[in-house]
């Protein structure tokens, strides 16, 4: 609605009105002031100014409709404590990117190792001194957090007769004599090598190149003849 506002001088400088009357300065919609030169904000506008009536152009840092939203929160209110990243994510919000050993929306509740829930695949998680922590991984797992799947014996992987053994986080082959390797699939040529004393398959004998390739016991014997 039209304002009537006291000029300051006989209607001299009634900008963006109607002198009605010496001294008086009747405004058009949207502006308003002792000489009707100051526009009028857009409803609401919060942290903005008007060039024309009913505009809001907002201040370095907010945005929005209605120039309410901080655009840079980290850096005008430094939330995040423990020497924290700030990351603004617009709309006025920001979040904390909080370091191993503290939680909440700033970063300020220290927390054992253990409530950050790392470890995964069902393993137990032991926190440690000096903030540290450890996965006793379940069968069939390993790695720091126990993410790695490992083979087990239900999966029968030693050959050639190997007898399979698990561990807390992957199997173990103990191979009949004769052969070797992870999974007991390696032949071994005991009489291949230059004469020596190994110990392989639960067997102790000698090599010496030249003898045929049969049973351990049978080349040591024929190394000490």
């Amino acid at each position: 609605s039209n304002q009537y506002v006291q000029a300051s001088a006989r209607c001299n400088n009634c900008v963006n009105g109607v002198c009605d009357r010496p001294g008086s300065c009747r405004c058009k919609t949207g502006w308003t002031g002792p000489n009707c030169d100051e526009c009028v904000r857009y409803p609401g506008c919060t942290h903005g100014t008007c060039k024309q009536p009913y505009q809001c152009i907002c201040d370095e840092g907010w945005g929005g409709h209605f120039c309410s939203e901080d655009l840079n929160y980290c850096t005008l209110h430094n939330p995040c404590t423990n020497n924290t990243r700030c990351r603004n994510t617009g709309h006025g919000q920001y979040t904390c990117e909080c370091p191993d050993g503290y939680t909440g929306t700033n970063c300020e509740t220290r927390v054992q190792n253990c409530s950050l829930q790392r470890c995964s695949n069902g393993a137990t998680c032991v926190d440690m001194p000096g903030n540290n922590y450890i996965c006793i991984c379940p069968k069939g797992y390993a790695g720091r957090y126990c993410q790695i799947a490992t083979s087990s014996c239900s999966d029968s992987p030693c050959q050639n007769g190997g007898k399979c053994m698990d561990t807390p986080t992957a199997f173990f082959c103990s191979c009949l004599p004769g052969w070797t390797g992870t999974i007991c699939d390696i032949e071994i040529k005991p009489c291949d090598g230059s004469q020596q004393d190994r110990v392989l398959g639960g067997f102790s004998y000698g090599l010496h190149k030249g003898f045929p390739i049969r049973s351990p016991a049978e080349c040591r014997k024929r190394v000490l003849l």
